[in-house]
């Protein structure tokens, strides 16, 4: 009787052991596919905003356009801040005429961003007409300025594409229509 009980404890023994090897196996592929993704979307490491080379180098990256819009705009406000690093990146060859064209662009970006938000602040009517030719205004009393020219025309179009292409339908008009009005105030200027 020992025996028939030894063999039915070693069938049950076998039984979960044969049960516990394909969950197993199921929980090491789900832990490695669990990694896979975690990799992938794990940021990677990023510069310290003061850093404008390494800046620069990041907004031509695809990892740029995966950040949040919060981290972005900090990184193109400090690229619009430091113009002058830019600029000198440029000339030492830190960065290239093609990173100098995506970066500048950022920095153009960022202004118009800052611009288009004080622009909804204000109530529409006069005082939002006024605001755009002040701002053109102020365009035109500052002429050219000394930084290189973006060599690719289309490089500002790129950014500002790449940039609003998670923004919904409102916020890609209010682009429209801040853009418009700056637009025709320039050109009336």
């Amino acid at each position: 009787m020992t025996d028939q009980f030894r063999s039915g404890a070693d069938a049950a023994t076998e039984s979960q052991t044969s049960r516990r090897l394909p969950l197993g196996i199921v929980a090491v592929v789900l832990s490695v596919i669990a990694v896979a993704i975690a990799w992938k979307l794990w940021p990677r490491h990023l510069p310290q905003a003061s850093d404008t080379v390494a800046v620069a180098k990041l907004t031509n990256s695809s990892d740029f356009a995966s950040l949040p819009e919060a981290k972005r705009r900090e990184y193109i406000r400090a690229l619009r801040k430091n113009s002058d690093a830019l600029v000198s990146a440029l000339s030492s060859g830190k960065i290239s005429q093609a990173e100098y064209d995506t970066a500048a662009s950022y920095a153009w970006l960022a202004r118009q961003l800052e611009h288009m938000r004080e622009y909804f602040e204000i109530p529409a009517g006069a005082a939002r007409e006024k605001f755009v030719a002040e701002l053109a205004e102020k365009s035109r009393k500052a002429g050219p300025t000394s930084a290189p020219s973006i060599a690719d025309s289309k490089a500002r179009d790129k950014v500002v594409d790449l940039w609003m292409s998670d923004w919904a339908a409102d916020r890609r008009a209010q682009w429209e229509e801040f853009r418009k009005a700056s637009k025709s105030k320039k050109a009336s200027n």
